[in-house]
């Protein structure tokens, strides 16, 4: 019995890591796919702390190129951060060229294709706790 259960809370576990590393669909709108992943990225540089960050790829289903906004709205630890920004601070837009897609990745270079969810190397990091894309629109 013993066998099974550590069987079971093996195989429960590598899915789970298994899917931390996965795209999931956040939400399409007119022909634009937008899909998050966390993951955690490491620097060798000393440029950059260690985090878990939200990577976005944006993937364009459509034969046009296209514009694609949205305003963000994020929670750290159950509150949502809204001090020390300025109007339109939030405001993101990108253009992706017909059938081809724009994907982050620990590089951070792709600005406002990611999102800080916590630092790794600090146990009282402020967390992520929740965000949204509002006005998303595509022109």
């Amino acid at each position: 019995m013993k066998k099974i259960i550590s069987i079971f809370i093996f195989m429960t576990l590598s899915i789970m890591s298994f899917s931390q590393n996965e795209w999931r669909l956040y939400k399409s709108v007119s022909g634009v796919n937008i899909y998050t992943k966390n993951s955690d990225c490491y620097f060798k540089d000393g440029n950059n702390m260690n985090q878990t960050v939200v990577l976005f790829k944006l993937e364009n289903t459509t034969g046009n190129k296209i514009t694609i906004q949205w305003d963000l709205r994020v929670w750290y630890n159950g509150v949502e951060a809204v001090n020390n920004t300025t109007p339109g601070e939030r405001h993101v837009s990108f253009s992706i060229d017909a059938n081809s897609s724009l994907e982050a990745d620990c590089s951070l270079k792709k600005k406002n294709l990611y999102l800080y969810k916590k630092y790794l190397d600090f146990e009282k990091s402020k967390t992520l706790t929740k965000f949204v894309l509002e006005n998303l629109r595509v022109s």
